[in-house]
Formats: structure tokens, C-alpha cells, sequence
């Protein structure tokens, strides 16, 4: 029998889950905005009645920059003075529910004594399946045919608007993809 001291035990463990990752993703992913030429798929991830909506919503004019995501989505930016800011992201890239089932559990899941991000909330009624992230201020949602996120950054205005505005916009995107 090996005899280790108890702080290198420790220090052996803390290694060993250090590494594993605990099957964890990096972290939360962001979209931003890039020069590659817009797909077809571009109209489908910011439909005309979506800008209008949005426009409903901020009582103003809005801007909208269509992308591609940095994972190849399509992806586009639509924005009121003083009002919402609705990015917009549709993946179809295969198997987009179970991708998204895949992120409901993973992002719902606690690795220590206390969750450090608030957990999924799900939402009904909106495609195959929906979750509100309440600290990415985003819906997930999907049909068969593509993964959509809808994020809302709102100054000034609850979290209970927000993603009142984000589940709309998604139930949208859903309807015309």
C-alpha cells in the first residue's frame, strides 16, 4: 500500500477534476457580427413581420444588420433607439431538437454547492420544445427543420417583458422557418 500525504492527495484530485471538465461546455456563446457574405438562409433568421414587431415594440424605427454567426448561422441584429435590441439566430444544422435538449440539460445542471447562473425556465406552447435563459436573456427554441435563439436586451424595462418580447419574436421566427 502507497502512503500519499493528505495534501497531496488533494492537490492529485483537484488536479484530476481540473481537467476533466466535467463534461461542462466553455461557457455561454456569443454571436458576432462578421464580414462573410450573408447566406439565403439570412431572410429566414430576420423575416419582414419581425422587424415590424420589433418596431411595435420600441415605438420607433428599426436597424437591422444581418450575419453570420460565428458557428455559420444565420443570424441578424435589430435595433430601436432607446428601445429593444433582438438578435436573432437560426441554425439548421442537423438535428436541431436534440441539440437543443442537449442545452435545456447542460445549462440546468449544478457542479458544486450553489448554481452560479440561474437555471432554464421552460416556456410552452413555442415549438418542439423552448427554455427562457434568464442570465443570457435569451429563448431557445426549435422546429424539425432548425435551432432558433431570440435574445433581448431591453434597458430599463423587466425581465418579465423581456422575455414576454423574446418568445414572441421567437414564435415568429418558428412560424415562417
Amino acid at each position: 500500500m502507497i502512503l500519499i500525504s493528505r495534501p497531496t492527495r488533494s492537490l492529485a484530485l483537484a488536479a484530476i477534476v481540473g481537467l476533466s471538465g466535467c463534461g461542462s461546455p466553455p461557457g455561454p456563446s456569443t454571436s458576432t457580427p462578421t464580414t462573410q457574405t450573408a447566406t439565403h438562409a439570412d431572410a429566414a433568421a430576420c423575416p419582414a413581420d419581425v422587424g415590424q414587431q420589433v418596431s411595435r415594440l420600441g415605438g420607433g424605427r428599426v436597424a437591422v444588420q444581418r450575419f453570420v454567426a460565428p458557428d455559420g448561422a444565420a443570424a441578424c441584429r435589430l435595433e430601436v433607439r432607446g428601445g429593444p435590441v433582438v438578435t436573432i439566430t437560426l441554425d439548421t444544422a442537423p438535428q436541431a431538437y436534440a441539440r437543443l435538449e442537449r442545452e435545456i440539460v447542460e445549462t440546468g445542471q449544478v457542479f458544486g454547492p450553489r448554481r452560479m447562473t440561474p437555471a432554464p425556465v421552460h416556456v410552452g406552447g413555442l415549438g418542439l420544445d423552448a427554455s427562457w435563459f434568464p442570465g443570457l436573456q435569451r429563448v431557445l427554441t426549435a422546429n424539425s427543420r432548425a435551432l432558433v435563439s431570440v435574445g433581448v436586451l431591453w434597458s430599463g424595462q423587466p425581465v418579465s417583458r423581456r422575455k414576454a418580447a423574446a418568445v414572441s419574436v421567437a414564435r415568429t421566427v418558428i412560424a415562417g422557418s
